[in-house]
């Protein structure tokens, strides 16, 4: 690579089940769900829409990287 050129590649974010403890989430379904709008208009249109009752959970965050995905 020539010198002053910078890699732009963006790095994939990976979870390390290695850390996650097996009896806190032994009957826990994990689904992670990408999308442009904010966090709270996504689970208010889901609960609306399919009569769930999600939440978010502050305390069961998962931190990457210095980058925190809300549960």
């Amino acid at each position: 690579m020539a010198a002053g050129i910078k890699n732009n590649k963006q790095k994939n974010q990976i979870l390390d089940n290695a850390y996650l403890e097996d009896e806190f989430f032994e009957d826990v379904k994990l689904l992670g769900i990408v999308s442009a709008s904010e966090y709270y208009r996504l689970i208010s249109f889901i609960n609306q829409r399919l009569g769930l009752h999600f939440s978010r959970n502050h305390d069961l965050e998962i931190r990457l990287n210095e980058i925190t995905y809300p549960v």
